[in-house]
């Protein structure tokens, strides 16, 4: 598993390469269901050219709820990158 500065630079890396793009999503191993919800679409955010990007086993991979999301937002815990981050929340 990446470490979350990994993740950060990746996901700034995608915005900078895809950003405004038509994008095709595919899984060809069939992990990732919802493909046909996100292919074709645009991705949000400057330019770049023609690339592949190739998720290679992540743990979880699906389309998820706005609330879905703050869930799993919510259970991560702090970041420790943010200056106002409560290092005791959720423990105890």
């Amino acid at each position: 598993m990446p470490e979350g500065h990994t993740i950060h630079r990746l996901a700034l890396d995608h915005v900078k390469d895809l950003a405004g793009r038509q994008v095709r999503v595919q899984s060809p191993q069939g992990r990732f269901e919802g493909t046909e919800l996100v292919d074709g679409g645009r991705f949000i955010e400057p330019e770049g050219d023609q690339l592949t990007l190739d998720l290679v086993g992540p743990t979880a991979c699906a389309l998820l709820s706005q609330k879905e999301h703050r869930a799993l937002i919510a259970r991560l815990g702090p970041d420790p990158l943010r200056a106002d981050a409560d290092p005791l929340r959720g423990h105890g």
